[in-house]
């Protein structure tokens, strides 16, 4: 019923003409000297210390711009967005949900199913997901279908409409943008299950998955090793993964199902560990079920505070505690783990460092988590199911049996993890 009488207040053509205008006005609104201070900050973020933007880069600053207006988070943890919906006091219900919607932009790598009149039916590689995205300029007669579009989107009614600027590549580059997406995933893993439950759930699965073996063959969903053991150890449990245990019903590994459906056997999953990691003495390997593998270094003399009762004596305890708290790249899982494992120390460990009597947990501990983790309660796996003509290309990459074994051992792949055991 809402989008009736919606409708009865705009129609089509009207709210991609005003969709047009509200944006237009947000790009004037984000000029406002007042916003200098925060450009310059999002600037330095998203381009890094650059002091010129060519003209052959002017696609980059309009994206720019797009990502200041609607997701740059002011010191209030508003957005220029917000500012604008709140200072504009004529603006009507509908124009500012319209606004507001636009927070869920987000970029994708598309190609072109169909060309409407107005728009495009287009997939998602990313996501896998098929969007209808119309246009509020007129349509570029060189996109093609099958064109691949790299390109930001965000909601208006029930499709959605292009923000910022589009690229165009054409349909004959597909390995190069296949290519592409695989590194956009990699980069950003969880991008895959922003807009996809089904996909979620499936990933879920499939990490319950890994984590039922990584515990069958270490013995533990924790372990720890040295910088120089960590890539040897993962390697032998990847080959033990898909080389040599068998599914307990077709009675083959995961290489054999793959030869004989495609023809040549799966590479292992890439280890590439930076040279910090390698050369930790010590480095904590944990495999959750809900955040996937973790690495942590010194992982164990950070348990051992929580294990021992004189903790105290353990040097610079308040140091690696501190640590491990206020890094952006340590998840909150080290902390929940210890609370689970040892929680009657863990509690006498907080009131010393932070000097609360009566710290408690989980009351106190959750408080703590949500100043220093505050993304703590959020999580997506890390395993990704990756589908369709991203799977096809991915799989189609074959290793020959007399080429270096990616694993890295130095040895041929046919006389190492393209053995089927």
């Amino acid at each position: 019923m809402e989008n009736i009488v919606y409708h009865t207040v705009f129609e089509m053509f009207n709210i991609l003409q005003r969709a047009g205008e509200l944006k237009h006005k947000l790009i004037e609104f984000s000029g406002k000297n007042l916003f200098n201070q925060e450009r310059n900050k999002a600037w330095l973020k998203y381009f890094g210390p650059i002091t010129d933007i060519s003209m052959d880069q002017e696609g980059k600053y309009i994206n720019f711009l797009d990502y200041f207006i609607l997701e740059w988070k002011l010191s209030n943890g508003d957005t220029i967005a917000d500012c604008f919906t709140k200072e504009n006091k004529k603006l009507i219900d509908e124009e500012k949900n319209i606004i507001n919607n636009w927070k869920k932009v987000f970029s994708g790598i598309f190609q072109v199913k169909k060309i409407l009149t107005d728009g495009f039916i287009l997939i998602n590689l990313i996501d896998n997901t098929e969007y209808t995205v119309k246009s509020t300029t007129s349509l570029d007669p060189m996109i093609k279908k099958s064109d691949f579009l790299l390109s930001r989107i965000l909601p208006l009614e029930n499709y959605y409409i292009f923000s910022g600027a589009t690229s165009c590549i054409p349909a004959k580059n597909k390995v190069q943008i296949y290519q592409l997406v695989t590194d956009f995933l990699k980069r950003c893993p969880s991008a895959i299950f922003a807009h996809n439950e089904k996909e979620l759930r499936e990933a879920y699965n499939l990490q319950e998955e890994e984590y039922n073996d990584f515990v069958e063959f270490f013995g533990t969903d924790e372990i720890i090793l040295s910088g120089k053991e960590i890539q040897g150890k993962l390697k032998e449990f990847y080959h033990y993964r898909y080389f040599q245990k068998k599914d307990p019903v077709l009675k083959k590994t995961k290489a054999e199902l793959f030869q004989k459906k495609r023809g040549h056997l799966p590479t292992l999953p890439e280890l590439n560990f930076p040279a910090k990691i390698l050369e930790t003495e010590e480095i904590g390997v944990i495999y959750d079920k809900k955040e996937g593998l973790n690495f942590f270094a010194w992982y164990g003399i950070f348990k051992e505070i929580f294990f021992q009762e004189d903790f105290k004596n353990i040097p610079g305890y308040q140091e690696i505690i501190a640590a491990y708290l206020t890094s952006p790249t340590i998840s909150a899982l080290p902390f929940i783990r210890m609370a689970e494992q040892y929680k009657d120390n863990a509690e006498r460990v907080f009131k010393d460092i932070f000097g609360i009597d009566n710290f408690s947990i989980p009351k106190d501990l959750y408080r703590l988590l949500e100043k220093y983790k505050p993304d703590y309660k959020i999580s997506t796996p890390s395993i990704i199911p990756v589908k369709g003509k991203i799977k096809d290309f991915l799989q189609s990459q074959k290793i020959g049996r007399t080429q270096p074994c990616p694993c890295g051992s130095g040895k041929k792949y046919k006389n190492c993890c393209g053995q089927v055991c």
